[in-house]
């Protein structure tokens, strides 16, 4: 994140925007100050470049980081500071929920009536299932940079 908020290409004048994957691995976008007030093609360039983007998990050398990189059920955790988003299930059942944790393989959803709801990521659709992956990546990121 450092490296993409002193990119020369965004100037010297705070704000700037940075927009990184969920792995705060990849820069997706960066805008100057200047960019930002003129609200110039950058915002749509950098919406381009969210859809288009495929998260995937950085390589380590460790083969235990590894493991747990690419298998989201060896995770447990809350997640920090939840949304409410739209989540689809295999079957095509469509909730706004928040994702409140991932623990024991299952991700627990809390529905805008304050059901909670335990799925694995299997019983949601691809996309939905994308997210909960991303969510759980940012996840470790964040308990290992604690």
């Amino acid at each position: 994140m450092k490296k993409a908020l002193s990119n020369p290409a965004i100037g010297r004048i705070i704000p700037r925007l940075a927009v990184l994957d969920a792995g705060l691995e990849k820069e997706l976008g960066i805008m100057s100050y200047e960019q930002i007030k003129e609200g110039t093609s950058g915002f749509r360039d950098i919406k381009k470049a969210i859809a288009n983007y495929q998260y995937t998990p950085a390589k380590t050398s460790s083969a235990s980081d590894t493991a747990s990189a690419s298998a989201p059920g060896e995770w447990n955790g809350t997640f920090k500071d939840p949304i409410v988003e739209f989540w689809t299930s295999a079957k095509g059942t469509k909730i706004r929920a928040k994702a409140l944790k991932f623990a024991n393989a299952k991700l627990t959803l809390l529905d805008d009536k304050g059901r909670k709801l335990e799925i694995t990521l299997k019983q949601l659709d691809a996309d939905s299932a994308k997210k909960a992956e991303d969510m759980i990546a940012a996840a470790k990121l964040a308990a290992k940079g604690a």
